[in-house]
C-alpha cells in the first residue's frame, strides 16, 4: 500500500510540473508582440521599409544627438517615407545606434530591430574632413533605399 501512495505523489508532482511549465510557456511567448497590429511585422532587411518610428541611440559623447536628429529630418526621403524620431525606445520600430571606435575618427551607424536586438544593417564613416552627422544619415538613408531597392 505504501508503495502505491509513493507512485501517485510523483504522478501528481509530475502533473503539476507539468502544468506549471505549460503556463509559463504561454505567459511568456518566444515572439513578441507586433508593435503595429494593423500590420504584418516585418523582419530583417525589409524591416528598412516598413518601419516609421525611429530612436537614436548614440553611444559616444563625440556626436551630438541633435544634430543627428535635423540630419535625418531634413532629408527629403526621410519625409516621404513618413519617418518619424521618438525619444522613446519602447515606440521604436528602428533603433539607429551609433559608437565610435576609441582613439580613432570612426564611426558604426548601426540599425537594430528593437524586438529581436537584430543588427539589420550596418556602415561606418569617419569624421575626417567635416563633422560626422550629415554623414551617418546619408549612410542610414543609403541603407534604406539599398533595403528597398530605390535609386
Amino acid at each position: 500500500m505504501k508503495h502505491s501512495y509513493k507512485n501517485i505523489y510523483h504522478y501528481l508532482l509530475s502533473l503539476i510540473v507539468t502544468f506549471l511549465l505549460f503556463a509559463t510557456i504561454q505567459a511568456h511567448p518566444l515572439q513578441q508582440e507586433n508593435r503595429s497590429p494593423d500590420r504584418a511585422r516585418e523582419t530583417g532587411p525589409g524591416l528598412l521599409c516598413t518601419a516609421r518610428i525611429i530612436y537614436l541611440n548614440i553611444r559616444s559623447e563625440y556626436i551630438n544627438s541633435e544634430a543627428l536628429e535635423r540630419e535625418l529630418l531634413k532629408r527629403p526621403e526621410f519625409r516621404r517615407w513618413g519617418m518619424a524620431i521618438t525619444r522613446n525606445k519602447e515606440n521604436a520600430e528602428l533603433i539607429i545606434e551609433v559608437t565610435r571606435k576609441k582613439f580613432s575618427t570612426r564611426f558604426t551607424i548601426s540599425v537594430i530591430d528593437p524586438d529581436t536586438n537584430l543588427i539589420i544593417a550596418s556602415d561606418s564613416d569617419t569624421s575626417i574632413g567635416g563633422t560626422i552627422e550629415p554623414k551617418l544619415a546619408s549612410k542610414f538613408i543609403k541603407q534604406v533605399k539599398a533595403a528597398c531597392r530605390e535609386d
